[in-house]
């Protein structure tokens, strides 16, 4: 990634950086540290499989494509992660415990 982008990307100022409408679900994609991705969503617009199934993609998609950890948040103002994908890994639900240390 060439320094300019990163800094454009990994910029505490940018506070939203990429809106993602997916079917019902609006995604929003923030990246506040350089190895990690955040991806605020309503989980009450998860409300079908398919939607569910598109998350996935899209995170595994970003992180493959990045090399970056993503973490699927819900936008309601709690800041524990619902589900993590880590390079190499896969997707992981994350319980209370594993979200304490995130």
């Amino acid at each position: 990634m060439s320094r300019n982008l990163a800094a454009i990307l990994f910029n505490q100022a940018n506070q939203c950086l990429l809106v993602i409408q997916l079917g019902d679900v609006c995604v929003r994609c923030q990246s506040f540290h350089a190895s990690k991705i955040s991806l605020d969503v309503d989980p009450t617009n998860i409300n079908r499989e398919a939607n569910a199934r598109i998350l996935v993609r899209l995170m595994s998609a970003l992180g493959r494509a990045l090399n970056k950890e993503v973490l699927l948040v819900r936008t309601n103002g709690k800041v524990r992660p619902l589900f993590r994908y880590r390079p190499g890994e896969g997707i992981s639900e994350l319980d209370n415990d594993e979200c304490a240390g995130s």
